[in-house]
């Protein structure tokens, strides 16, 4: 064994040609893991700086959304006071001077009705088309229910987050640009409500998720209508004979519903730009009112104020059906329901439930404003409403048929007054 074992051949030692080319190697290889590093290290850092970018831009465009519904809730304002101070003026009452004089003024007050309420109607349009926005929205109802749930002390953070809201939310309206009137501090009680409801929801309520789509649903199914009177304002200026009693009414519609979209803004406003607005303020200069808060402090009030703003924008009660003549309602909301029918023609799978919910919706709201007319119509609006629900139960729904059951309603409500025999809605 002795001589097989001398028998082995010696190990071949590297060459020193060798060693310098693996060490050369090894060199490139170290080389190629540094640059894929500073890569890696550059790439993270656009990541990181394009998510900053982002961010910016989508507290840009969230302030942007929020200013814009102030200052059209703004001029609104003003434009009602001005329609309130000329039902006061004496000279309306002189015999030579009222009817011409009545006529000017309710010609100049639908122009700047209309025009009040075209621009409330354009914020509230970008409103509802910002998906990330509502996203957002979705996402801070779940972020102030974990907070509480997290809460080691539940009072002390109800206590806390009502100190926050009382006291900051007219500051985080007047950082969004809001000018009274009315006063800013009118709107906190709005806020505190709905955050107080928002907190004592059972476990079984809707989520977040739901508030949010729900909120965007009704304030679809309001810019409608505000979208047919506004419309209607408009072009009863363009009408070169003027019908008296028409200009009366649409005058009377526009009012109250220019005063419930400014009644709308605020929260809407609140909703879109209160996460910008608080960050805005709280890393802002000394003397801002809400600038000494925490950065956990003013995510709080941030996450409660679009909570909130939310809550209130998802329920359906606040009033919105225009005090107009029975006639001029039922017609005006048949035409907003037509038109959202018409959107089941190009409806996705994505899309198509909350189509279905504002069709619904428009229905119920018909049906509750019929009250004040005729029973006739009422009890023909009862069982078209039924024809209609149940052609949107199906699973194939026929867009022409549902547009042949509105126009026999407002065949129906106009020949109502007439007391005429209605045809079957089936």
């Amino acid at each position: 064994m002795a001589g097989a074992m001398a028998m082995q051949p010696a190990p071949e030692r590297k060459s020193a040609e060798q060693q310098a080319a693996e060490e050369q190697q090894a060199a490139r290889e170290r080389a190629a893991e540094e640059r894929a590093a500073r890569e890696r290290a550059a790439e993270e850092q656009a990541a990181e700086e394009q998510a900053a970018e982002e961010q910016a831009d989508q507290q840009a465009r969230s302030l942007s959304m929020a200013r814009r519904l102030l200052a059209s809730s703004n001029a609104a304002t003003t434009l009602l006071e001005i329609d309130s101070a000329h039902d006061q003026l004496s000279a309306f009452d002189l015999p030579f001077f009222q009817e011409q004089a009545q006529l000017e003024r309710e010609r100049f007050l639908t122009e700047v009705l209309a025009a009040a309420g075209r621009g409330l109607l354009d914020s509230f349009t970008n409103l509802i088309n910002a998906d990330d926005l509502w996203d957002r929205l979705a996402r801070s109802g779940h972020s102030l229910r974990q907070q509480q749930a997290e809460s080691p002390h539940p009072y002390l953070f109800r206590m806390e987050l009502a100190e926050l809201l009382s006291q900051h939310i007219p500051e985080v309206l007047r950082g969004l640009g809001y000018q009274p009137p009315p006063p800013s501090e009118e709107w906190t009680r709005l806020v505190q409500h709905s955050v107080q409801r928002l907190l004592t929801a059972s476990q079984d309520g809707e989520t977040s998720a739901t508030n949010s789509a729900k909120a965007r649903q009704e304030l679809i199914f309001f810019t409608w209508r505000l979208r047919t009177l506004v419309e209607a304002g408009e072009q009863a200026l363009n009408e070169d004979k003027r019908d008296e009693s028409r200009s009366s009414e649409i005058l009377h519609s526009l009012r109250t519903v220019v005063t419930s979209a400014r009644n709308r803004a605020i929260p809407a406003a609140l909703a879109a730009g209160a996460s910008a607005a608080v960050a805005g303020a709280a890393g802002g200069p000394a003397g801002i009112g809400i600038a000494f808060l925490s950065g956990g402090a003013a995510s709080l009030l941030a996450s409660a104020t679009e909570a909130a703003a939310t809550a209130w924008l998802a329920d359906p009660g606040h009033g919105d059906a225009p005090m107009m003549q029975a006639a001029l309602l039922l017609t005006t909301e048949l035409g907003a329901l037509d038109g959202c029918i018409d959107l089941m023609r190009s409806a996705t799978r994505a899309n198509v439930e909350s189509i279905r919910f504002i069709i619904r919706r428009g229905v119920f709201q018909i049906l509750q404003d019929a009250a004040g007319y005729t029973v006739p119509v009422r009890n023909f609006l009862w069982d078209w409403g039924k024809a209609l629900l149940s052609e949107l139960g199906k699973d194939t729904f026929r867009v022409d048929e549902a547009h042949e059951l509105v126009d026999v309603a407002r065949k129906a409500i106009a020949t109502g007054s007439q007391e005429r025999a209605f045809p079957s809605p089936g």
